[in-house]
């Protein structure tokens, strides 16, 4: 009897000894192989849920076909080339008298690039840590260029999402920015007109040109955008870290991201150092701003190499006291990226390196 029941045993423990002497390339492929298995399944468990959440208690049936499906993903891609085509036509004047704003011209070049991919697979147990895409090598192929690569950055709307970590044949898995393990680079931006509210009151001034009569509403319109400042108000201060929590399904609640070492200590092409508690230049007469406060917006800076400069990360929330001795600041801050816990279509760049 004892035999019978530790045979068992001792092939389980083979196994679980082979498993977890697989290497990472291995590893990989097996997750890859079982995501590609199960996307279906999973896929279906989506559409129920569904049907659930908009139709409780009517009983009418609700179908939708594969071409249904891929008419949304193209409609998400238009749109989002619209939203990157409208900010482009905003700073495209900017980019031509302000180095400062070069940056913009490489990111809008990858956008313009982008491929769309639909969320296939999330694991409960890793739910804020990554989750797998339908696009892999043999999307590359169709399109002739790599996009989607080991470091793509993968973004929703205007906002940073994660980054792709591995790249199978038809699925690859993102690592979000919600993850303790991915710790993008950013920098406060305060100031300045948001850049829909700019490009709205520019639109509605041309629509108002095409009417006779109406040149004193135009005159209107402009004064207001004087009244609010122009973009080139913008102030980059602290430069800091991001990193999440990696909380499963079950724990995970509002994403909150934690910030840690944000300072101003070295001069760069944005301004000069300044001091960490008042935010005194060190060189130079320009008055003291702090360094960061609620409310800023935090883009990525690009030196960490992966990220391209400039994608909108976070909002910051809370900022925490200066302990004793500290030499930079640590802040809670909300991602800016919508519905990071239902993302059903998200856009992946091309990657910086080329890899």
């Amino acid at each position: 009897m004892k035999r019978s029941v530790a045979f068992p045993c001792f092939l389980l423990g083979l196994f679980l000894l082979g498993w977890t002497s697989l290497s990472r390339n291995a590893s990989d492929k097996t997750r890859s192989f079982a995501v590609g298995f199960f996307a279906p399944a999973w896929r279906c468990a989506e559409e129920v849920k569904a049907y659930l959440s908009d139709r409780p208690i009517t009983g009418a049936k609700r179908s939708e076909s594969i071409e249904s499906s891929l008419l949304k993903l193209e409609n998400q891609r238009l749109k989002a080339q619209i939203e990157w085509a409208k900010e482009w036509m905003f700073y495209e004047s900017k980019l031509q008298h302000d180095a400062k704003a070069a940056h913009l011209s490489c990111l809008y070049e990858l956008r313009s690039k982008a491929i769309p991919a639909q969320v296939i697979y999330r694991d409960p147990s890793s739910w804020s840590s990554s989750l797998w895409i339908g696009v892999g090598e043999e999307d590359n192929q169709k399109i002739g260029s790599a996009v989607v690569a080991r470091n793509s950055p993968v973004v929703e709307g205007s906002s940073l999402v994660g980054i792709v970590e591995y790249v199978g044949k038809r699925q690859s898995r993102v690592r979000l920015i919600t993850d303790s393990g991915l710790t993008p680079a950013v920098r406060v931006v305060r100031g300045g007109i948001p850049r829909d509210i700019v490009f709205l009151i520019d639109a509605l001034s041309e629509k108002l040109k095409e009417r006779e009569g109406l040149f004193e509403c135009v005159n209107q319109v402009q004064s207001i955008k004087e009244k609010l400042g122009s973009d080139a108000g913008e102030i980059y201060l602290a430069k800091g870290e991001l990193r999440g929590n990696g909380a499963p399904f079950w724990k995970s609640r509002q994403p909150v991201l934690k910030g840690v070492g944000f300072n101003y200590d070295y001069s760069d092409a944005e301004g000069p150092a300044r001091e960490l508690r008042t935010g005194r230049a060190l060189a130079g007469l320009d008055k003291p701003i702090p360094l960061i406060v609620e409310g800023d917006s935090l883009v990525t800076s690009g030196f960490d190499g992966v990220f391209p400069k400039g994608i909108s990360v976070a909002v910051a929330t809370t900022v925490f006291p200066l302990k004793e001795g500290s030499f930079s600041y640590e802040i809670e801050a909300q991602p800016t990226a919508c519905c990071l816990n239902d993302l059903k279509v998200v856009f992946v760049l091309p990657p910086l390196s080329g890899e």
